[in-house]
């Protein structure tokens, strides 16, 4: 939907989608923007019942319902936003977005915190149990085609996890590196079994 009057106008999106199998399925989103000053608002959620779509294809453990939100505004050089997600009508998981940009280029922050083991694979239940807090820094260069990662940290009560270095989509100068540090050098926890290792425990991690 266009609107406006002579030169000014804005474009509106909106959308909605369910389920036809009569089970609760619904995708509403909204978009708008001003081409003339390349303001953008965006408005989306999303509600499954349990043991639905996207609960089978990340595999989370018990089929929970899901319910996501996602919003932003600003223009696409800057702009902020927010994002959470529940399972069977618990928060799980929360933050905020922002992206500033300047003669280097768009430097985007991420906050947030929740409970991560719900949406992990069973092997790293235990190492993120409880409440972990999501911290990341990302500079997008102008015409750089990469990626610069200040970090990526997620922090539990056991362990942290960072992750550092430079991500470049045309697989010319990837520098990636990852750590998983345990608050307890003593703490354990079992790696899934395969054909090749069996059984696996990590352990003394600093």
């Amino acid at each position: 939907q266009i609107q406006g009057d002579g030169a000014a106008y804005t474009i509106r999106a909106d959308m909605t989608a369910s389920r036809l199998d009569g089970r609760r399925g619904d995708l509403n989103a909204r978009v708008v923007l001003d081409p003339q000053t390349r303001q953008i608002t965006l408005d989306a959620g999303f509600s499954e019942d349990a043991d639905g779509v996207i609960a089978n294809l990340l595999a989370l453990r018990g089929d929970p319902s899901v319910d996501a939100r996602l919003s932003a505004a600003g223009t696409f050089a800057d702009w902020s936003g927010r994002f959470s997600l529940a399972l069977n009508q618990k928060e799980s998981f929360a933050g905020s977005a922002t992206a500033a940009s300047d003669s280097l280029g768009q430097t985007i922050t991420v906050t947030g915190g929740g409970e991560l083991a719900p949406l992990l694979p069973l092997w790293l239940e235990k190492p993120f149990a409880g409440v972990s807090t999501l911290s990341a820094r990302v500079l997008i260069p102008k015409g750089a085609g990469a990626a610069d990662i200040d970090h990526v940290s997620l922090d539990g009560a056991a362990y942290g996890f960072r992750m550092a270095g430079v991500a470049d989509w045309t697989g010319t100068r990837n520098n990636l590196t990852a750590e998983l540090i345990a608050k307890d050098p003593a703490s354990t926890f079992e790696l899934p079994r395969s054909a090749l290792l069996g059984n696996g425990t990590v352990a003394g991690l600093q």
